[in-house]
Order: structure tokens, then C-alpha cells, then sequence
């Protein structure tokens, strides 16, 4: 098994990573985009963009109407 942290190579029975002591039991994983931890199955609160889809859109400008 691949540590999610640090990509060294574990044993299948292993409870921490031999290289950087990450818990395999702990429910967590790595983001792929910044690297901070998130909880498993959940969006990075970090890279998580609320107004994804909703179009290219720029502020008003002073003096635009």
C-alpha cells in the first residue's frame, strides 16, 4: 500500500507509514492539489470552490453600467 502522504511503499498490514508515521486508520487523506489533509469522501476547504459553475463573470467597474 502507498502512503497518501508520502508515496512509500507499506505493507498491507500496517497501521503507520515506516517513512513519515502516517496512521492508515485515522480516516483521512491527502488533497491532491495543496497537500493539506482532509477527512475521506470530503472536499478540500482549501481548493473547494463555492461559485464553480456559475459562469465567467467579472465586478462592475466604476463607471461601467
Amino acid at each position: 500500500m502507498d502512503c497518501p502522504r508520502c508515496a512509500s511503499g507499506n505493507d498491507k498490514d500496517e497501521r503507520f507509514c515506516w517513512l513519515c508515521g502516517w496512521d492508515f486508520n485515522k480516516g483521512s487523506e491527502i488533497c491532491h492539489e495543496c497537500g493539506i489533509e482532509i477527512k475521506k469522501n470530503e472536499e478540500c476547504t482549501v481548493c473547494f470552490d463555492p461559485t464553480s459553475g456559475w459562469g465567467d463573470w467579472e465586478t462592475p467597474r466604476e463607471g461601467d453600467e
